[in-house]
């Protein structure tokens, strides 16, 4: 069961962020680029889930064409909010070149990935 609540167009940086609710929770997909002119509307979108408990949030990565450490800090942020907030955080998979950044930077066994 996949319904689309809401859907947020492009933003400073192209990234597209699509917000959908499944049986397990929310899932927010995100498409284009996500870097330093794009990762504010993201945490605003992190931000209004803060509270609302949606059991397990999926960052679906798949879409995304580029992602810098702007970018990978705001999945940090997302995961210590998560845990914080009681709900579970996981990551869909993104391009080779996104997934990569994690193996760089060590944190690729700190986030759950789901495909």
């Amino acid at each position: 069961m996949t319904a689309t609540t809401s859907y947020h167009g492009s933003t400073p940086g192209n990234l597209r962020i699509e917000r959908k609710l499944d049986a397990d929770g929310v899932v927010l997909v995100l498409a284009g680029e996500l870097d330093l002119a794009s990762s504010p509307a993201l945490d605003r979108q992190l931000r209004e889930l803060d509270g609302t408990n949606p059991g397990r949030l999926l960052i679906d990565l798949s879409r995304l064409d580029f992602m810098d450490s702007t970018g990978l800090a705001v999945m940090i942020r997302a995961q210590r909010a998560a845990q914080a907030n009681g709900h579970r955080l996981s990551l869909r998979h993104g391009p080779t070149h996104i997934l990569r950044l994690f193996e760089l930077t060590g944190l690729l066994d700190h986030f759950t990935f789901e495909d």
